[in-house]
């Protein structure tokens, strides 16, 4: 996820820079503050977009994945406290006081 926001905020300032460098090119130094905040707006909105339809996929697929997966977790490193446990023979034969010896 930090890798996808870089690479997104990455983009977003290439993207800035070249609007921003073909302005420059076309009035030179006398480009005014409202065509900076433009591109910085139509700039802003692409990222947006971009990071909305990253964010449909990422949904879709995450769906997807969790189709078919047991409702139940199957397995716990904490078996005695899991809701669905079952006393296994080893915990049964602990739980019973020593025989005594013959």
């Amino acid at each position: 996820m930090i890798v996808g926001l870089s690479l997104l905020s990455t983009q977003g300032l290439g993207r800035f820079q070249e609007r921003a460098s073909d302005a420059f090119a076309e009035a030179g130094t006398s480009v005014g503050d409202d065509v900076i905040l433009d591109i910085a707006a139509e700039t802003f909105q692409e990222i947006w977009i971009v990071a909305g339809i990253v964010l449909l996929l990422a949904s879709a697929l995450g769906l997807m994945l969790r189709r078919g997966k047991p409702g139940t977790i199957a397995w716990t490193p904490m078996a005695g406290m899991a809701e669905d446990a079952v006393d296994t023979p080893a915990t049964a034969q602990d739980s019973k006081p020593p025989s005594p010896p013959p």
